[in-house]
């Protein structure tokens, strides 16, 4: 950790009205804005039992995330982090989104859920990229990556898709692609370079890489 610039939720687990209460979410509405400052790390936290019990961080359609250069969303231990394809995003240099231990990043609601600007998404060991039905996840810049490391799983809806756009490139290594419910439309390359795929496992996808 790098003191002063690391914050972590609480990652607790209480009693309330004589029932176990596991985490705390916080929710962005329509119209609300969190700004996470340069070089700056949040980590959404859990205590990993049990797995996926964390704390949750929510932004819906109409909120906004400002990503100042080199700032962190991260979630760990069963954290949480859910965008609305509807909320807005300002990526910029280095700024990164990651997920591992059992703690997942998840995109829905349709549409198409896009990365730019030097921004990139990271999936680690046990961590989870969750996409929903009929919805897309698009990068857009060419030093915007998904990074997918050994042990990663990426659980598409239907309907839904990945697509790499304007020079934005895949990193995944060992990871596992799976849609339990219907089929997904794969992985799309459209003026990509640079792009790496090597022991993943694709399940029920109508064409898997398309390039």
């Amino acid at each position: 950790n790098d003191p002063g610039n690391t914050f972590c939720t609480p990652a607790q687990i209480s009693y309330f009205l004589n029932d176990l209460v596991f985490g705390m979410k916080l929710t962005a509405q329509s119209s609300d804005t969190m700004i996470i400052k340069r070089r700056k790390v949040l980590w959404v936290s859990g205590l990993n039992v049990p797995e996926n019990y964390g704390d949750t961080i929510q932004f819906k359609s109409g909120s906004t995330l400002i990503l100042e250069p080199s700032a962190e969303l991260e979630a760990c231990f069963g954290g949480v982090i859910i965008y609305e394809t509807g909320s807005n995003v300002s990526w910029d240099e280095h700024t990164c989104n990651s997920a591992e231990n059992s703690s997942q990043i998840v995109i829905t609601g349709g549409g198409t859920f896009v990365v730019n600007n030097g921004g990139f998404i990271q999936i680690k060991d046990g961590g989870k990229l969750i996409i929903g039905d009929n919805t897309t996840l698009s990068f857009e810049s060419d030093i915007s990556p998904l990074i997918l490391r050994t042990g990663s799983q990426v659980i598409m809806g239907n309907n839904s898709k990945i697509q790499f756009k304007n020079g934005a490139f895949i990193w995944a290594v060992g990871s596992t692609f799976t849609c339990p419910n219907g089929s997904w439309q794969g992985i799309t390359f459209e003026n990509s370079t640079n792009d790496t795929v090597r022991n993943c496992t694709f399940s029920n996808a109508s064409k898997f890489l398309d390039f």
